[in-house]
């Protein structure tokens, strides 16, 4: 029911061109994880392949299919984009039909994050749209992350039902209060502690959130990363933080050193009076050499074998293959973890590279464009965005994930605003030209 209620709303927002498809897509991709699992929880019983995991993903190709019936309108360097990121996963599907319907889903996966930033660029209205959307990021970031909060301390049955059930107490500890490595109310801890990442450079980034509102939920969503301990989440913070005050100048480095100050102190305050505080001090002290950190060594590893398995296999393992990536590009016996260059590498194949990759040069050319005429603060956000996204690559194939598609949505439509005010100029240089002397 719950399924159906959702796809019906997704369809109807869709039919109707609304831009709160985007603020139900954030909603819904941060709270349907939890809802499979307090309905396993009072079922009893353990899916490991719900339905509802397919929301969010689902939403993002019912957005891309309402962006397709209106690509004419999009400038010609963001269509032929879209035309070679398109014919790039097709290429990638084709070689991965040899997986079976994995490789559908591996398609609908990458599709996801692009209907959504194409869908923002399309049908956006306004400014206001844009900060819409940043600000539902942000409220429901900071409700994702009360419930952290509250999973760290309480540890809910169905939460704890669900860690014993699917075995992720390998990666996040035996479920007990204080003591298990939080993802609230998303599929893991990784990706929780991305999204918390995110929010943090909007919440730094956007000039629509008040100081009292910005500085609590900062702090807020820095101590769940480190209830997390994912320490990758801040270097996705610094990339974000650091493009964007680049890309912003003075006004930007304020920003960002305001922001960066606010976070430390209200952490370094926190620190002695929470539980626990010194085994979680003790793992974020790991960054300091993170060389000698298993983690570390294990990405080394399958990035050394990347580059040989492209070259040996340069047509690509296809859609549908990333389960089948490390028993093709690593030796047994090593420790391997998540790549997700690799990932996109050896899924894609050298014809798929090329072809995404010349397609996202033609979108982010433009866009630079764009922002050295304008100096938009949303575009570069956005941009602040996209390279944080392409720095958590190094740990996992964040254009994969359901909220990479939430970072890029403001990208899409700051750059729809620009091609709505280079229309309006040009509607009104042909009415000056028509127009009686």
């Amino acid at each position: 029911m719950i399924f159906l209620v959702t796809i019906f709303t997704a369809v109807a927002l869709v039919s109707s061109k609304s831009t709160y498809l985007i603020d139900f897509y954030i909603v819904v991709a941060c709270t349907n994880r939890l809802v499979r699992r307090v309905l396993d929880w009072m079922d009893g019983v353990f899916d490991p392949t719900p339905i509802s995991s397919l929301l969010p993903i689902l939403i993002g190709v019912m957005a891309l299919a309402a962006a397709w019936t209106k690509r004419q309108r999009l400038p010609k360097s963001y269509r032929t984009g879209l035309y070679l990121i398109l014919l790039g996963f097709a290429y990638a599907t084709a070689v991965g039909l040899v997986n079976g319907p994995r490789a559908i889903y591996g398609l609908f996966e990458y599709l996801c994050p692009v209907g959504i930033a194409f869908y923002a660029l399309l049908f956006v209205s306004n400014r206001q749209t844009v900060h819409r959307w940043i600000k539902t990021t942000i409220f429901c970031a900071v409700g994702v992350a009360v419930y952290g909060v509250f999973q760290w301390v309480f540890m809910p049955p169905w939460d704890a039902a669900w860690i014993e059930w699917s075995r992720m107490w390998t990666s996040m500890g035996h479920p007990e209060p204080f003591k298990t490595s939080i993802c609230s109310t998303l599929d893991s801890r990784g990706p929780f502690a991305w999204f918390m990442a995110g929010s943090i450079i909007f919440m730094v980034a956007s000039p629509k959130i008040p100081a009292y509102a910005k500085f609590p939920a900062i702090i807020l969503a820095g101590l769940t990363i480190v209830l997390s301990t994912v320490r990758s989440a801040w270097g996705i913070v610094a990339v974000g933080v650091v493009v964007f005050s680049l890309l912003r100048g003075r006004q930007g480095w304020k920003k960002s050193v305001i922001g960066v100050l606010v976070l430390v102190a209200g952490l370094a305050i926190l620190k002695d009076q929470m539980p626990e505080s010194e085994r979680l001090a003790a793992r974020m002290e790991t960054m300091v050499d993170v060389t000698s950190d298993g983690s570390f060594q294990g990405r080394v590893r399958i990035a050394q074998h990347g580059v040989w398995a492209v070259l040996t296999r340069p047509a690509g393992f296809g859609m549908g293959s990333n389960g089948l990536i490390t028993s093709k590009t690593t030796e047994g016996g090593s420790v391997v973890m998540d790549n997700g260059l690799l990932e996109i590498m050896v899924t894609l194949g050298l014809p798929g590279i090329v072809l995404v990759g010349g397609g996202l040069y033609q979108i982010l050319r433009r866009a630079v464009e764009l922002l050295r005429k304008t100096d938009s603060a949303l575009l570069s956000i956005g941009l602040a965005q996209l390279a944080s996204g392409i720095a958590a690559c190094a740990f996992s194939n964040w254009f994969t994930l359901a909220y990479a598609a939430i970072m890029l949505a403001p990208l899409g439509g700051s750059i729809g605003l620009h091609c709505l005010a280079e229309d309006r100029r040009k509607r009104e240089f042909r009415l000056q030209e028509v127009s009686p002397a």
